[in-house]
């Protein structure tokens, strides 16, 4: 299982986001892409705090200096997906 999480500035929502999915029932392992966009606020912190938290979760960050765009975004993070689902 791959999940995609894109982010722009999420600081205010992104451990709301994190602590829900952690909380999932999800047999096996979880491939967890970050596509950051350019983040300038302590969003990537928070993500951070989340690493090796959960043995089924492993980590993957696609970090970008400036701003791709939704669209963009979206399009590198899927291209880093490797789960069957």
């Amino acid at each position: 299982l791959s999940i995609l999480l894109v982010t722009y500035n999420h600081e205010k929502y992104i451990r709301q986001a994190l602590d829900a999915l952690f909380k999932q029932v999800i047999d096996g392992p979880v491939q967890l892409v970050i596509a950051d966009d350019g983040s300038s606020d302590g969003t990537l912190n928070i993500i951070r705090e989340f690493e090796g938290s959960d043995p089924r979760f492993t980590f993957k960050y696609l970090m970008n200096d400036g701003n791709l765009g939704i669209t963009k975004n979206y399009q590198r993070g899927f291209s880093e997906c490797s789960g069957e689902y």
